[in-house]
């Protein structure tokens, strides 16, 4: 019967593919009541494909092709530490400080926090994301950047009082990893993939070793898909050990189902069969999957991080830290509610989300289930999590469900992904509506010259350059041509370099969801009629108008701070 309830949702995803734009996606489902692949298999899954993994090709994919997985890797990477501390090379509460060459002022309360601060969100840290984010996918700073950032952002909150999601906490982490097991994180990884009989999963290698592999692609926004290049390529990627695993369908149902069984044993409760059996190398799952900190999501049930998966307890949305952007003539909308009209129970829930790639992972413990989405675009909404949503309430509806109810339910989904397709189609161009309507001047207050050079950040690991191109100014982040935005003046020394549309962005490989005060750049300290730095608030984290970059010559001698600015 559930097979059936399965297959019957392939117009309905097919339905959700084509609003989003999604080129290709692949899905798979977990669950004891199915058949077994075959009669050596002991995994009991459904899986099915849509689209193309290669758009030019027409090459479709399978549950064994390849995707970017994104912030999935995270509960990989707080798996793999689970066994350090396991083997009691390490404590969830050590100190970082004690761990790599992480250092903060005696008295910054968030000198002294854990490793289970940072695989928690909890740190009161923010990612920085702008510092590896760029323009073509490309990796713009190397990993031994960034205990260095992380040693110098300046907190968002107070350590453990709030939910600070941080990319680069996990990166460091990784880095962690590698220390105490004293080999690279991708051959520990290996191990736990290989006890698993995982073929297809692997982090900063080649991609030669794989033929069935998707390419990423930008959804522009008439629905087509333009193809760029892979995200976090190669073995020095700064965000690998929190975004950086590939894998797929097929591969991710089984490291679930080890998840679960390690989990579900130690918990006292009905061991899930498989999952590598006696040799499942996964550890400390009741406190991977214990709740750390709330997330500030409007629901009266549970909404909380554990380490590396959010616990969720359905019925609820699927959503990570609260509703979706929509038009604003809309009425206020959050996600159709998941499970409506099941018993409650336990959801372990993750998204990825990168330029090419998107993911989507729920487990249910209790009920030895789990879900994968995977898919090689961004797309125009949140495709992998509304494919999901239908899957789920699939797994779980009540058997009493009529279909006309099921109708209805699928209907709210389809609404949902219509309207916020249809924001995510005009987000870019409300922004720019939005800072043009806040021009107070039509030309730059001071000669162009003035606002040329190259301005720093307070760790000398990050510029940006401001040069003359005709009659106009032009901002290059890091120096390069793919990096390179027109600038437009918008107040007295200020200008914004959103100067390009939704298609513009997308091709470049840039999110398009940015709010307008990411695209401002306000020049200050000026000395002899000439800024000395300007101000970018690309931390929406962090309180106050943004980062400071200091121009060559006006450069702090001591880069031990990224600083931020607060005008009156």
């Amino acid at each position: 019967m559930l097979l059936a309830r399965l297959e019957a949702l392939g117009p309905i995803i097919s339905t959700l593919i084509s609003i989003s734009g999604t080129p290709g996606l692949s899905l798979g489902v977990l669950h004891p009541s199915l058949p077994p692949l075959n009669s050596s298999q002991e995994a009991h899954v459904y899986t099915a494909n849509f689209g193309y993994r290669d758009v030019s090709a027409r090459q479709p994919p399978t549950e064994n092709t390849t995707y970017v997985i994104g912030s999935l890797t995270k509960g990989i990477t707080a798996a793999l530490l689970g066994q350090l501390v396991d083997a009691d090379a390490v404590s969830w509460s050590t100190q970082l400080h004690t761990l790599v060459p992480y250092t903060r002022d005696a008295d910054d309360p968030a000198a002294n926090i854990t490793l289970e601060d940072l695989l928690s969100h909890r740190s009161g840290l923010p990612g920085y994301n702008a510092y590896w984010l760029q323009s073509g996918n490309t990796p713009v700073l190397p990993r031994r950047e960034a205990v260095r950032i992380l040693s110098a952002v300046p907190a968002a909150a107070p350590v453990r009082t709030a939910f600070v999601y941080n990319n680069l906490a996990y990166e460091v982490a990784g880095q962690v990893l590698e220390r105490l097991a004293g080999a690279p994180y991708a051959k520990v990884l290996a191990r736990v993939t290989d006890a698993l009989g995982m073929r297809n999963t692997w982090l900063g290698e080649d991609l030669g070793r794989h033929v069935d592999t998707a390419k990423a692609y930008a959804t522009l926004r008439n629905g087509s898909a333009v193809e760029i290049p892979l995200p976090l390529r190669g073995s020095d990627s700064l965000i690998g050990a929190a975004a950086g695993i590939r894998s797929c369908v097929s591969d991710l149902l089984e490291l679930y189902r080890g998840f679960m069984a390690a989990g579900n044993s130690a918990l006292g409760l009905q061991t899930t069969r498989g999952g590598g059996g006696n040799n499942n190398p996964l550890r400390q799952l009741p406190t991977l999957w214990k709740p750390h900190i709330a997330l500030p999501f409007p629901s009266l049930r549970e909404y909380t991080y554990a380490l590396g998966w959010v616990r969720a307890e359905l019925p609820t949305q699927l959503s990570f830290t609260g509703p979706d952007t929509v038009p604003p003539e809309s009425p206020y909308l959050l996600p159709p509610i998941v499970g409506f009209g099941a018993p409650s129970r336990l959801a372990l829930v993750h998204s990825g989300n990168l330029p090419g790639s998107v993911a989507y992972a729920a487990l249910f413990p209790e009920s030895s289930a789990a879900v994968v989405v995977l898919a090689n675009s961004v797309a125009l909404t949140d495709t992998a999590r509304l494919v999901a949503g239908v899957l789920i309430d699939a797994l779980f509806a009540p058997s009493d469900s009529s279909q006309q109810r099921r109708e209805e339910r699928w209907n709210e989904h389809i609404s949902y992904a219509r309207v916020t397709a249809e924001a995510g189609k005009h987000w870019v161009e409300r922004m720019a509506r939005e800072l043009h309507g806040g021009k107070t001047v039509r030309r730059p207050v001071r000669p162009l010259h003035a606002y040329t050079g190259r301005y720093w950040n307070g760790l000398g690991n990050f510029y940006i350059d401001v040069r003359v191109v005709g009659n106009a100014l032009q901002v290059l982040f890091l120096g390069t041509e793919d990096n390179a935005f027109a600038l437009e003046p918008w107040r007295k020394d200020s200008f914004f370099w959103l100067t390009t549309d939704h298609d513009g962005l997308a091709a470049k490989a840039r999110y398009t969801t940015w709010s307008a005060e990411y695209y401002v750049l306000s020049f200050g300290c000026a000395r002899k009629g000439a800024p000395g730095c300007l101000v970018w608030k690309h931390e929406a984290a962090v309180a106050g108008d943004g980062e400071v970059f200091w121009k060559d010559e006006q450069m702090p001698r001591q880069r031990k701070q990224l600083q931020t600015v607060v005008r009156s």
